[in-house]
């Protein structure tokens, strides 16, 4: 045999086997890794959405309950919050009187349907023994201080708090003189009473 061609022969043989891509023991271990890495993120993922609906129900209520109070001071009109508690829960504010929440066009303020549903934030309730209004589950603004009020026009302080599945809740309270603020000692962010 030619010795060159044996020569160029034992040179192809002595370089080295390069591959590329990734083997299947290596998929594999990378596909476990990810696994466990998921299995152990979805449950925080999980307690975050909760946690973010619980904040968005009580930031809601908060909200229409201040503007509650502003519009009856700004129209000189009594305003009236309207609550059905339990797993299927809303309020309505209204300036008509005490409304249900769960009829339609029953609380309008202006003409204008104000109603939030619990159905909007899945795994949130209001529970019938967080409510702390005299009177019921209504109360009322009335037009000169924005005082809050029970249905029998005594002057009150109120309470509601909304919870999540997991146990966590967020309280908001009207004092007497109108004042609205929030308050919870399991969610981050607020004060732990109010």
């Amino acid at each position: 045999m030619n010795t060159t061609l044996l020569h160029k022969l034992s040179r192809k043989s002595a370089a080295p086997n390069i591959s590329t891509g990734f083997t299947l023991v290596e998929l594999m271990v990378a596909l476990a890794v990810t696994a466990i890495v998921l299995t152990m993120a979805v449950p925080s993922f999980t307690s975050l959405l909760e946690r973010s609906r619980l904040k968005a129900a009580a930031n809601a209520m908060y909200d229409d309950i201040r503007f509650a109070r502003t519009v009856a001071i700004k129209n000189n009109k009594d305003i009236y919050i309207s609550f059905t508690t339990g797993d299927n829960w809303c309020y309505g504010l209204s300036d008509n009187g005490v409304c249900n929440c769960g009829t339609a066009s029953s609380c309008q303020v202006e003409g204008v349907d104000r109603v939030l549903s619990g159905s909007d934030f899945s795994g949130i309730t209001l529970p019938t023994s967080s409510v702390a209004i005299a009177g019921g589950t209504s109360f009322v603004f009335e037009p000169r201080r924005g005082i809050a009020q029970d249905s029998a026009g005594v002057w009150r302080n109120g309470a509601l708090s909304l919870a999540s599945a997991s146990g966590e809740s967020i309280q908001t309270a009207v004092s007497i003189v109108g004042r609205v603020s929030q308050c919870s000692s399991s969610v981050g962010g607020y004060p732990a009473s109010c």
